[in-house]
């Protein structure tokens, strides 16, 4: 099993912590930053605040809504 959470909101990114397991064994852990980012008109990327709704989402996601 492999199990997620946030465990960091920032404005432009959030951290992903995971736990893996097998039959209630720590096999692994680990984590990952992810950066919210757009895409302007001329096709360059940049940072961006991260979108409300999708914070929400994932808010509601984490408390099994």
């Amino acid at each position: 099993m492999v199990e997620a959470d946030i465990a960091h909101w920032g404005t432009k990114s959030f951290r992903v912590n995971y736990l893996g397991s097998r039959e209630g064994t720590p096999v692994f852990e680990g984590h990952e930053v992810r950066v919210w980012a757009a895409i302007s008109p001329a096709g360059e990327i940049t940072t961006a605040v991260i979108a409300p709704e999708f914070r929400a989402a994932m808010t509601n996601v984490a408390a099994g809504r």
